[in-house]
C-alpha cells in the first residue's frame, strides 16, 4: 500500500524535502513527471503507481540518461560511443545503428 511504502521511504530518510522526477525508457527515453511536479511523497507514490512500463525494444539507458540531465536538471550532454549499444537490431542513443561507423 502507499501509506506502507511512505513509511517505509520515510524511514530511510526520504523527506518532505526530497524531489523525484522519473524518465521512462526503451529505444527511446521520455520524462514522465519533472522533479517539481509534486509536492508530496503520497503524491510521487500514487503516479508511480499509475504508471505504466514502456515494453519492448532495448534498454537505452544511456538515452535515459541523456533525457533526465537536460530535461530534469538542465543540464546539456554530448553524445559519445561510450554506452551506445551493440545489438544490431537497436538504435544507439546517437541515432545510429550499431553497424554504423564513425568518420
Amino acid at each position: 500500500s502507499s501509506s506502507s511504502n511512505t513509511s517505509s521511504l520515510r524511514e530511510n530518510g526520504v523527506g518532505s524535502s526530497s524531489r523525484f522526477g522519473v524518465v521512462r525508457y526503451n529505444n527511446s527515453a521520455e520524462v514522465v513527471f519533472t522533479l517539481g511536479s509534486y509536492s508530496n511523497l503520497s503524491a510521487v507514490l500514487s503516479a508511480l503507481d499509475g504508471m505504466s512500463s514502456k515494453t519492448g525494444g532495448c534498454t537505452n539507458t544511456s538515452g535515459a540518461l541523456l533525457v533526465a540531465g537536460s530535461k530534469l536538471f538542465g543540464v546539456s550532454m554530448s553524445c559519445t560511443p561510450v554506452g551506445c549499444h551493440r545489438n544490431s537490431s537497436c538504435s544507439s542513443r546517437c541515432g545510429r545503428s550499431s553497424s554504423s561507423s564513425s568518420s
